[in-house]
């Protein structure tokens, strides 16, 4: 056991001793000798002052030639067979349209001037023949007129002259009506076999122009053809209140009960009627019905006032059912 420590510590000595010789103090030329070469830092270096850097020398470009490289032009591509070739764009676009179109308005001006003369002609022509139809009495004018214009001027007849009328202008339909002023249809012929049929809305029409207190003294032409023509009309019958065997009636548009019923007719809307026989027990009670005979228009005035303007003679009642 003793021998043990004792060589534990002779080991522990050796190893001081070794160590005392190989480390020494840092500054003993052993250590100087041993210790590694640390390489010191190498400075940066640092451009002297005022010396400007180091310029690298430009090398100049090749010089270029004083004469331009031709250019070779290619070739323009072929033009197709058969096809001609054309100017350039400048010369298609010339300003060739500006005389074509100064001489399109210089002839379109003749040319409508033209067509309005003979348009204006022809409606002068067309008037001419209407006036001069007018002043023709009788079926005759009725006929030439409608042969050229499919429209015809009734002819002024009898008392109702070109200057008492406003000329209506009228025209055969399929069913051989006679359209007046495009507004009216008047069926039949106006004899007593066949008489005109009137309506209402035609002999009322004659309110329109026809107003002797405001100095409207002109009738439409449309009534006066009715004047001694033989025509049928229906409506509204009243009798005198008076009467027993009553002659003479009014036939109206409206109903009126000849005192407090109904709306009393005016001049333009009722007919006076003389009958060709006194009416019988069964007509004296009719209302409503229709009478046929000689028409005639003659206006009675009074101080300006219409007091009656359409009147029948010779006349037949016929009570509806």
């Amino acid at each position: 056991m003793k021998f043990f420590w004792a060589l534990v510590a002779i080991l522990i000595l050796g190893a001081v001793g070794v160590i005392t010789m190989r480390g020494g103090s840092p500054n003993s030329p052993a250590a100087a000798i041993k210790a590694p070469a640390i390489p010191a830092p190498q400075a940066l270096p640092v451009a002297p002052p005022n010396v400007p850097p180091a310029v690298q020398p430009i090398t100049p470009p090749e010089p270029l030639s004083s004469q331009p490289k031709p250019v070779t032009p290619e070739p323009a591509p072929a033009a197709p067979a058969n096809v001609p070739a054309t100017a350039p764009a400048e010369v298609v676009a010339a300003p060739a349209t500006e005389q074509p179109m100064a001489e399109a308005g210089a002839t379109a001006k003749p040319a409508e001037a033209e067509a309005s003369a003979e348009f204006k002609e022809a409606e002068a022509s067309k008037l001419l023949d209407e006036l001069k139809a007018i002043q023709m009495p009788g079926e005759a004018a009725v006929e030439k007129l409608a042969a050229s214009t499919g429209e015809v001027v009734i002819p002024a007849e009898g008392k109702w002259s070109g200057d008492k009328i406003i000329p209506a202008r009228a025209a055969r339909a399929a069913d051989g009506a006679l359209n007046l002023d495009d507004r009216f249809a008047l069926k039949g012929s106006g004899t007593k076999e066949d008489p005109y049929l009137v309506t209402w809305d035609l002999v009322v029409s004659a309110q329109e122009t026809y107003r002797p207190r405001l100095g409207q003294t002109k009738l439409p032409q449309r009534v006066t053809l009715l004047d001694g023509k033989y025509v049928k009309i229906s409506g509204y019958v009243a009798f005198p209140i008076t009467s027993s065997n009553p002659k003479e009636l009014l036939v109206m548009l409206n109903q009126w009960d000849g005192c407090c019923i109904g709306v009393p007719p005016t001049a333009y809307d009722a007919v006076e009627v003389k009958l060709a026989q006194p009416a019988n027990a069964q007509q004296r009670f009719t209302q409503h019905g229709s009478l046929t005979g000689k028409f005639k228009v003659d206006p009675y005035e009074d101080g300006g006032w219409l007091l009656g303007l359409y009147v029948m003679d010779d006349a037949v009642l016929s009570a509806d059912q």
